[in-house]
Protein backbone atom coordinates (compact mmCIF):
# COMPACT_ATOMS: atom_id res chain seq x y z
CA UNK A 1 0.00 0.00 0.00
CA UNK A 2 1.01 3.59 -0.53
CA UNK A 3 3.45 4.75 2.16
CA UNK A 4 2.98 8.46 1.52
CA UNK A 5 -0.13 8.94 3.65
CA UNK A 6 0.36 12.12 5.66
CA UNK A 7 -3.12 12.76 7.06
CA UNK A 8 -6.64 11.28 7.20
CA UNK A 9 -7.54 13.56 4.29
CA UNK A 10 -5.05 11.65 2.13
CA UNK A 11 -6.18 8.19 3.25
CA UNK A 12 -7.63 7.49 -0.21
CA UNK A 13 -4.06 7.19 -1.51
CA UNK A 14 -3.61 3.97 0.47
CA UNK A 15 -5.88 2.24 -2.06
CA UNK A 16 -3.19 2.50 -4.73
CA UNK A 17 0.15 0.76 -4.22
CA UNK A 18 2.83 3.05 -5.69
CA UNK A 19 4.62 1.84 -8.78
CA UNK A 20 6.07 2.79 -12.15
CA UNK A 21 2.76 3.60 -13.85
CA UNK A 22 1.52 7.19 -13.66
CA UNK A 23 -2.15 8.16 -13.74
CA UNK A 24 -3.28 11.75 -14.23
CA UNK A 25 -5.91 12.47 -11.59
CA UNK A 26 -8.19 15.39 -10.79
CA UNK A 27 -9.03 16.03 -7.14
CA UNK A 28 -12.34 17.74 -6.34
CA UNK A 29 -12.48 19.12 -2.81
CA UNK A 30 -15.32 20.14 -0.51
CA UNK A 31 -14.49 22.24 2.55
CA UNK A 32 -10.78 21.59 1.79
CA UNK A 33 -11.31 17.81 2.07
CA UNK A 34 -10.98 15.47 -0.95
CA UNK A 35 -14.46 14.63 -2.21
CA UNK A 36 -13.79 12.98 -5.57
CA UNK A 37 -10.67 11.72 -7.33
CA UNK A 38 -11.16 11.32 -11.08
CA UNK A 39 -8.95 9.68 -13.69
CA UNK A 40 -9.58 8.78 -17.31
CA UNK A 41 -11.22 10.02 -20.47
CA UNK A 42 -13.55 13.01 -20.59
CA UNK A 43 -16.73 10.95 -20.64
CA UNK A 44 -15.61 8.89 -17.66
CA UNK A 45 -14.62 12.02 -15.74
CA UNK A 46 -18.02 13.57 -16.37
CA UNK A 47 -19.93 10.42 -15.47
CA UNK A 48 -17.80 9.99 -12.35
CA UNK A 49 -19.25 13.22 -10.96
CA UNK A 50 -22.52 11.30 -10.61
CA UNK A 51 -21.00 9.36 -7.70
CA UNK A 52 -21.47 12.49 -5.59
CA UNK A 53 -25.10 12.40 -4.36
CA UNK A 54 -25.56 16.17 -4.15
CA UNK A 55 -28.65 17.15 -2.14
CA UNK A 56 -28.80 20.92 -1.76
CA UNK A 57 -29.59 23.21 -4.69
CA UNK A 58 -26.11 24.75 -4.66
CA UNK A 59 -24.39 21.37 -4.48
CA UNK A 60 -26.41 20.10 -7.45
CA UNK A 61 -25.56 23.22 -9.45
CA UNK A 62 -21.85 22.86 -8.68
CA UNK A 63 -21.91 19.17 -9.63
CA UNK A 64 -23.67 19.90 -12.94
CA UNK A 65 -21.21 22.69 -13.82
CA UNK A 66 -18.25 20.42 -13.13
CA UNK A 67 -19.83 17.56 -15.04
CA UNK A 68 -20.31 19.71 -18.15
CA UNK A 69 -16.87 21.28 -17.83
CA UNK A 70 -15.18 17.88 -17.60
CA UNK A 71 -17.17 16.45 -20.50
CA UNK A 72 -16.17 19.27 -22.86
CA UNK A 73 -12.63 19.77 -21.57
CA UNK A 74 -13.18 23.28 -20.26
CA UNK A 75 -10.35 24.85 -18.22
CA UNK A 76 -11.65 24.25 -14.71
CA UNK A 77 -9.71 25.45 -11.64
CA UNK A 78 -9.26 21.94 -10.23
CA UNK A 79 -6.32 20.29 -8.50
CA UNK A 80 -4.37 17.93 -10.78
CA UNK A 81 -1.48 15.58 -10.13
CA UNK A 82 0.20 12.39 -11.26
CA UNK A 83 -0.60 9.35 -9.12
CA UNK A 84 1.97 6.52 -9.08
CA UNK A 85 0.26 3.13 -9.45
CA UNK A 86 1.57 -0.43 -9.32
CA UNK A 87 -0.36 -2.17 -12.09
CA UNK A 88 0.64 -5.57 -10.66
CA UNK A 89 -0.97 -4.85 -7.25
CA UNK A 90 -3.87 -7.20 -6.51
CA UNK A 91 -6.39 -4.43 -5.86
CA UNK A 92 -5.50 -2.63 -9.10
CA UNK A 93 -5.85 -5.97 -10.87
CA UNK A 94 -9.26 -6.39 -9.23
CA UNK A 95 -10.34 -2.98 -10.57
CA UNK A 96 -9.01 -3.93 -14.02
CA UNK A 97 -11.11 -7.11 -14.04
CA UNK A 98 -14.25 -5.21 -12.99
CA UNK A 99 -13.73 -2.59 -15.70
CA UNK A 100 -12.90 -5.14 -18.39
CA UNK A 101 -9.57 -3.46 -19.08
CA UNK A 102 -7.33 -0.68 -17.79
CA UNK A 103 -9.81 1.27 -15.70
CA UNK A 104 -10.94 4.82 -15.85
CA UNK A 105 -12.10 5.53 -12.33
CA UNK A 106 -13.96 7.95 -10.11
CA UNK A 107 -13.35 7.65 -6.39
CA UNK A 108 -15.83 9.05 -3.86
CA UNK A 109 -13.85 9.58 -0.67
CA UNK A 110 -16.70 9.20 1.80
CA UNK A 111 -17.30 11.07 5.04
CA UNK A 112 -13.92 11.91 6.66
CA UNK A 113 -15.64 12.13 10.06
CA UNK A 114 -17.19 8.68 9.88
CA UNK A 115 -15.69 5.87 11.90
CA UNK A 116 -14.88 3.01 9.55
CA UNK A 117 -14.64 5.32 6.56
CA UNK A 118 -15.36 3.54 3.27
CA UNK A 119 -14.58 4.52 -0.31
CA UNK A 120 -16.65 4.01 -3.46
CA UNK A 121 -15.19 3.68 -6.95
CA UNK A 122 -16.90 3.75 -10.32
CA UNK A 123 -14.65 1.88 -12.74
CA UNK A 124 -15.20 1.70 -16.49
CA UNK A 125 -13.59 0.78 -19.77
CA UNK A 126 -15.78 1.24 -22.80
CA UNK A 127 -19.22 -0.21 -22.10
CA UNK A 128 -18.50 -1.96 -18.77
CA UNK A 129 -19.26 0.00 -15.59
CA UNK A 130 -19.12 -1.34 -12.07
CA UNK A 131 -19.09 0.09 -8.57
CA UNK A 132 -16.51 -1.07 -6.05
CA UNK A 133 -16.91 -0.40 -2.32
CA UNK A 134 -13.73 -0.74 -0.29
CA UNK A 135 -12.53 -0.36 3.28
CA UNK A 136 -8.98 -0.17 4.62
CA UNK A 137 -9.22 0.13 8.42
CA UNK A 138 -10.32 -2.86 10.48
CA UNK A 139 -13.69 -1.25 11.24
CA UNK A 140 -14.20 -0.33 7.58
CA UNK A 141 -13.35 -3.85 6.46
CA UNK A 142 -15.85 -5.28 8.92
CA UNK A 143 -18.57 -2.99 7.51
CA UNK A 144 -17.68 -3.95 3.95
CA UNK A 145 -17.89 -7.66 4.79
CA UNK A 146 -21.16 -7.13 6.65
CA UNK A 147 -22.74 -5.34 3.68
CA UNK A 148 -21.40 -7.89 1.20
CA UNK A 149 -22.90 -10.81 3.12
CA UNK A 150 -26.20 -9.03 3.65
CA UNK A 151 -26.59 -8.21 -0.05
CA UNK A 152 -25.80 -11.81 -0.98
CA UNK A 153 -28.46 -13.04 1.45
CA UNK A 154 -31.00 -10.39 0.45
CA UNK A 155 -31.56 -11.86 -2.99
CA UNK A 156 -34.55 -10.35 -4.77
CA UNK A 157 -36.47 -9.37 -1.62
CA UNK A 158 -35.91 -5.69 -2.38
CA UNK A 159 -34.30 -3.73 -5.19
CA UNK A 160 -30.62 -3.51 -4.24
CA UNK A 161 -27.24 -3.87 -6.00
CA UNK A 162 -26.09 -7.41 -6.83
CA UNK A 163 -22.66 -8.49 -5.58
CA UNK A 164 -20.60 -9.61 -8.58
CA UNK A 165 -17.11 -10.12 -7.17
CA UNK A 166 -15.05 -9.48 -4.04
CA UNK A 167 -11.47 -9.25 -2.78
CA UNK A 168 -10.34 -9.76 0.82
CA UNK A 169 -6.81 -9.37 2.08
CA UNK A 170 -5.15 -8.31 5.33
CA UNK A 171 -5.23 -4.58 4.67
CA UNK A 172 -8.29 -4.25 2.44
CA UNK A 173 -11.78 -5.59 1.79
CA UNK A 174 -13.89 -4.74 -1.26
CA UNK A 175 -16.79 -5.97 -3.34
CA UNK A 176 -18.09 -5.05 -6.77
CA UNK A 177 -21.70 -4.49 -7.86
CA UNK A 178 -23.61 -3.39 -10.90
CA UNK A 179 -23.55 0.34 -11.59
CA UNK A 180 -27.03 1.75 -10.95
CA UNK A 181 -27.84 4.74 -13.13
CA UNK A 182 -30.16 7.37 -11.75
CA UNK A 183 -30.42 10.39 -9.49
CA UNK A 184 -31.38 10.56 -5.83
CA UNK A 185 -35.07 11.17 -5.12
CA UNK A 186 -36.24 14.54 -3.90
CA UNK A 187 -36.15 15.11 -0.16
CA UNK A 188 -39.90 15.60 -0.35
CA UNK A 189 -40.80 12.22 -1.92
CA UNK A 190 -42.11 10.89 1.38
CA UNK A 191 -45.20 9.31 -0.17
CA UNK A 192 -43.05 7.27 -2.56
CA UNK A 193 -40.76 6.35 0.35
CA UNK A 194 -43.70 4.95 2.30
CA UNK A 195 -44.76 2.93 -0.75
CA UNK A 196 -41.26 1.47 -1.22
CA UNK A 197 -40.96 0.56 2.44
CA UNK A 198 -44.41 -1.04 2.40
CA UNK A 199 -43.11 -3.40 -0.30
CA UNK A 200 -40.41 -4.57 2.16
CA UNK A 201 -42.99 -5.84 4.66
CA UNK A 202 -42.85 -9.60 5.12
CA UNK A 203 -45.73 -11.98 6.02
CA UNK A 204 -46.52 -12.70 9.65
CA UNK A 205 -46.12 -10.93 12.99
CA UNK A 206 -43.28 -10.51 15.47
CA UNK A 207 -43.09 -8.86 18.94
CA UNK A 208 -40.95 -5.74 19.02
CA UNK A 209 -38.80 -7.29 21.74
CA UNK A 210 -37.58 -9.94 19.27
CA UNK A 211 -36.28 -7.41 16.72
CA UNK A 212 -32.48 -7.00 17.02
CA UNK A 213 -32.51 -3.19 16.71
CA UNK A 214 -35.15 -2.94 19.43
CA UNK A 215 -33.02 -5.15 21.69
CA UNK A 216 -30.04 -2.85 21.12
CA UNK A 217 -32.15 0.18 22.01
CA UNK A 218 -33.38 -1.45 25.22
CA UNK A 219 -29.83 -2.36 26.21
CA UNK A 220 -28.46 1.12 25.43
CA UNK A 221 -31.16 2.89 27.44
CA UNK A 222 -31.48 0.46 30.34
CA UNK A 223 -29.31 2.57 32.67
CA UNK A 224 -31.29 5.77 32.12
CA UNK A 225 -34.70 4.15 32.05
CA UNK A 226 -36.63 3.59 28.85
CA UNK A 227 -40.07 4.94 28.06
CA UNK A 228 -40.88 2.10 25.68
CA UNK A 229 -40.82 -0.99 27.91
CA UNK A 230 -44.59 -1.42 27.59
CA UNK A 231 -44.24 -1.84 23.81
CA UNK A 232 -42.11 -4.98 24.13
CA UNK A 233 -44.99 -7.37 23.44
CA UNK A 234 -46.57 -5.27 20.69
CA UNK A 235 -46.78 -7.48 17.60
CA UNK A 236 -45.80 -5.79 14.34
CA UNK A 237 -45.13 -6.89 10.78
CA UNK A 238 -41.59 -8.14 10.10
CA UNK A 239 -39.78 -6.10 7.48
CA UNK A 240 -36.38 -5.65 5.89
CA UNK A 241 -34.38 -2.90 7.62
CA UNK A 242 -31.98 -0.64 5.71
CA UNK A 243 -30.72 1.44 8.63
CA UNK A 244 -29.67 4.48 6.57
CA UNK A 245 -32.60 4.95 4.21
CA UNK A 246 -31.91 8.54 3.14
CA UNK A 247 -32.28 10.15 -0.30
CA UNK A 248 -28.52 10.14 -0.89
CA UNK A 249 -28.49 6.34 -0.53
CA UNK A 250 -31.19 5.78 -3.15
CA UNK A 251 -31.25 5.82 -6.96
CA UNK A 252 -34.43 6.45 -8.95
CA UNK A 253 -34.49 4.16 -11.99
CA UNK A 254 -37.13 3.31 -14.61
CA UNK A 255 -37.74 0.08 -12.65
CA UNK A 256 -38.25 1.92 -9.35
CA UNK A 257 -36.13 2.95 -6.39
CA UNK A 258 -32.91 1.05 -5.73
CA UNK A 259 -31.47 1.36 -2.23
CA UNK A 260 -27.67 1.52 -1.88
CA UNK A 261 -25.28 1.31 1.09
CA UNK A 262 -26.65 -1.58 3.15
CA UNK A 263 -23.88 -1.80 5.77
CA UNK A 264 -26.54 -1.39 8.49
CA UNK A 265 -29.02 -3.65 6.73
CA UNK A 266 -30.81 -6.41 8.62
CA UNK A 267 -33.47 -8.92 7.54
CA UNK A 268 -35.70 -7.87 10.45
CA UNK A 269 -36.17 -4.27 11.58
CA UNK A 270 -38.54 -1.97 13.43
CA UNK A 271 -41.40 -0.77 11.18
CA UNK A 272 -41.39 2.98 10.62
CA UNK A 273 -37.75 3.59 11.48
CA UNK A 274 -36.53 3.70 7.87
CA UNK A 275 -39.36 6.09 7.02
CA UNK A 276 -38.59 8.37 9.97
CA UNK A 277 -34.94 8.34 8.88
CA UNK A 278 -35.91 9.37 5.33
CA UNK A 279 -37.98 12.26 6.66
CA UNK A 280 -35.78 13.51 9.49
CA UNK A 281 -32.20 13.18 8.25
CA UNK A 282 -32.39 15.43 5.15
CA UNK A 283 -34.39 18.03 7.05
CA UNK A 284 -31.71 18.15 9.73
CA UNK A 285 -28.58 17.77 7.57
CA UNK A 286 -29.58 19.37 4.24
CA UNK A 287 -32.44 21.80 4.83
CA UNK A 288 -31.28 22.84 8.31
CA UNK A 289 -34.85 22.96 9.64
CA UNK A 290 -35.43 23.99 13.22
CA UNK A 291 -36.35 21.17 15.62
CA UNK A 292 -39.85 22.58 15.90
CA UNK A 293 -40.37 22.47 12.12
CA UNK A 294 -39.03 18.93 11.90
CA UNK A 295 -41.50 17.77 14.54
CA UNK A 296 -44.32 19.69 12.84
CA UNK A 297 -43.43 17.92 9.57
CA UNK A 298 -43.76 14.55 11.30
CA UNK A 299 -47.06 15.58 12.89
CA UNK A 300 -48.41 16.46 9.45
CA UNK A 301 -47.16 13.31 7.72
CA UNK A 302 -48.00 10.64 10.31
CA UNK A 303 -51.81 11.07 10.01
CA UNK A 304 -51.63 11.44 6.22
CA UNK A 305 -53.45 8.75 4.17
CA UNK A 306 -50.26 7.42 2.53
CA UNK A 307 -48.47 6.92 5.84
CA UNK A 308 -51.54 5.48 7.54
CA UNK A 309 -51.79 2.88 4.75
CA UNK A 310 -48.19 1.94 5.54
CA UNK A 311 -48.84 1.99 9.29
CA UNK A 312 -51.82 -0.32 8.85
CA UNK A 313 -49.77 -2.82 6.80
CA UNK A 314 -46.92 -2.61 9.32
CA UNK A 315 -49.30 -2.95 12.30
CA UNK A 316 -48.01 0.19 14.04
CA UNK A 317 -51.20 2.27 14.08
CA UNK A 318 -51.57 4.10 17.37
CA UNK A 319 -47.86 3.92 18.29
CA UNK A 320 -46.38 5.89 15.38
CA UNK A 321 -45.17 8.83 17.48
CA UNK A 322 -43.68 6.62 20.17
CA UNK A 323 -41.80 4.67 17.49
CA UNK A 324 -40.52 7.98 16.10
CA UNK A 325 -39.21 8.84 19.58
CA UNK A 326 -37.67 5.38 19.85
CA UNK A 327 -35.98 5.90 16.47
CA UNK A 328 -34.49 9.20 17.67
CA UNK A 329 -33.17 7.55 20.84
CA UNK A 330 -31.72 4.73 18.74
CA UNK A 331 -29.89 7.25 16.55
CA UNK A 332 -28.54 9.10 19.57
CA UNK A 333 -27.57 6.14 21.76
CA UNK A 334 -26.91 3.19 19.43
CA UNK A 335 -25.74 4.65 16.09
CA UNK A 336 -24.72 8.24 16.90
CA UNK A 337 -24.23 10.19 13.66
CA UNK A 338 -20.91 11.79 12.71
CA UNK A 339 -22.79 14.94 11.60
CA UNK A 340 -25.79 16.71 13.09
CA UNK A 341 -25.90 14.90 16.45
CA UNK A 342 -26.67 18.09 18.41
CA UNK A 343 -29.51 19.04 16.05
CA UNK A 344 -30.91 15.52 16.19
CA UNK A 345 -30.85 15.67 19.99
CA UNK A 346 -32.77 18.95 19.83
CA UNK A 347 -35.40 17.31 17.59
CA UNK A 348 -35.69 14.48 20.11
CA UNK A 349 -36.14 16.90 23.01
CA UNK A 350 -38.79 18.88 21.12
CA UNK A 351 -40.70 15.72 20.13
CA UNK A 352 -40.47 14.36 23.67
CA UNK A 353 -41.93 17.57 25.11
CA UNK A 354 -44.81 17.60 22.62
CA UNK A 355 -45.71 13.92 22.52
CA UNK A 356 -45.03 12.70 26.07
Amino acid sequence: MNGMISSPADSWRALFAPGAERRNVIIVRKHQQPLLVLSGKRGALSEGMGLYPAQSFLAKCARNVLRLGLRYGLPLPLEREELPVDSADSFWQFLTVQAGGTPDFALLCGNPKASGRRFTLLVSNGQTRRVVKVGISKQAQDLILQEERFLQALGKTVQAPRVLDAIHRDNLAAFATDYIRGDSPSLHCVEQAASVLASWIQPGEVPLEEIPAWKRLMQATSATGCAFQDLANRRVSPMVFHGDFAPWNIKVTPQGWVALDWERGEPLGVPGWDWFHFVIQPRVLVLGMSPNRVVQTLETMIPSPFFQRYACQARIQGIERRLALAYLEYMLHVTPPSDGAARLAAVHERALNRWL
